[in-house]
């Protein structure tokens, strides 16, 4: 649905139609266990603190890394 821009409510209902409580505790369970970031850290920060900004949010959020391709 994101892929091809169908935002209209009745194209959201038909995905969601057969969409069930199972369906949403299964996907819950997979929910952000992948993943990777891209960090822009501007203004007056020294190299050393935005480094520790980044790897103190990576270890909170404890994302297994995924391919760049």
């Amino acid at each position: 649905m994101l892929l091809t821009d169908a935002y209209e409510p009745k194209d959201k209902a038909n995905v969601l139609k057969d969409f069930t409580y199972e369906d949403f505790k299964y996907y819950l369970a997979k929910w952000l266990k992948n993943g990777r970031s891209m960090w822009f850290i501007y203004g007056n920060l020294s190299e050393e603190a935005a480094v520790e900004i980044v790897e103190d949010a990576r270890t909170k959020i404890n994302l297994a890394p995924v391919k760049k391709d």
